[in-house]
């Protein structure tokens, strides 16, 4: 009687790691997926943040040349003419 209940409750903890050891294989799986995507994540972050410096240097650069200090002044004259009227 107690030899069975035994083997029973061996039988039951066998099955159970069993599933345990699923559950992990699935855990470790889903964890794999997601470092990937974490990892395409931060390269377009990456790409991203390269492309956001190289068009603030654009604008940077854009300011400092005559045509546009020139397009600034236009633009505070024509301010100042329209005031006037």
């Amino acid at each position: 009687e107690e030899k069975s209940k035994l083997q029973e409750e061996k039988s039951k903890l066998q099955e159970e790691k069993s599933k345990l050891q699923e559950e992990k294989s699935k855990l470790q799986e889903e964890k794999s997926k997601l470092q990937e995507e974490k990892s395409k994540l931060q390269e377009e972050k990456s790409k991203l943040q390269k492309s956001i410096q190289e068009l603030a240097n654009q604008i940077a650069e854009m300011r400092r040349s005559k045509f546009w200090k020139l397009r600034e002044k236009y633009f505070r004259l024509k301010q100042i003419f329209s005031k006037s009227e």
